[in-house]
């Protein structure tokens, strides 16, 4: 159940968050303005930190149920530390997107950290988990083609939305190509 879960955490993460770091620019111009532009790089780097928190939502309540809390806590504690540390030493040099930049490498390793608790606890499968990884990296490739193809006509919040609409198309289609979403599981589970 936990591998399914991952596989379907990354198959919705993954390809949001590329697409984010692709949209951020015209949707920080359209829907902000062109004064905070220089919110465009926070953005995108922030966009790590929202695939690796929905990893660990997967992840770490089980460890707790299955006893593992105290690793996590020591792992989450040294990670703090660690964050603090790599502000003091990016924030200087980068300014807020190296405050971004110190979340994402600290909750990485803690997420990591914990993924690496839960198989020592369940003995996870990487091949049932790195081959439809394989795949959705494949699918936010061709995702990712179409919308940067469709950022070049984007001139207001509609065609914004539109670049958009192509993305979620396209993942749609090579998802269900790809073997990777099932459309009956899908409509089972929204029915």
């Amino acid at each position: 159940m936990y591998e399914q879960s991952l596989t379907y955490v990354l198959l919705a993460y993954v390809p949001a968050v590329t697409g984010l770091a692709l949209v951020a620019d015209p949707m920080v111009r359209y829907v902000f303005g062109a004064d905070y532009l220089g919110a465009v790089p926070v953005v995108q780097v922030y966009g790590g930190f929202i695939l690796v928190n929905a990893v660990n939502k997967v992840t770490s309540d089980g460890l707790d149920y299955l006893g593992r809390a105290r690793s996590r806590a020591i792992i989450k504690t040294a990670m703090a530390v660690a964050n603090v540390i790599l502000n003091l030493l990016l924030i200087p040099v980068f300014g807020v997107t190296g405050a971004a930049i110190a979340t994402v490498i600290t909750y990485t390793v803690y997420t990591g950290a914990n993924v690496y608790f839960m198989h020592q606890e369940l003995t996870l499968s990487p091949g049932r988990v790195l081959r439809p990884f394989g795949v959705v990296c494949l699918v936010t490739v061709g995702m990712a083609a179409a919308v940067w193809f469709a950022l070049q006509y984007v001139s207001g919040l509609p065609t914004l939305f539109g670049a958009v609409g192509v993305g979620v198309a396209v993942w749609g289609l090579l998802s269900v190509a790809g073997g990777v979403l099932d459309p009956r599981e899908v409509a089972r589970l929204l029915g």
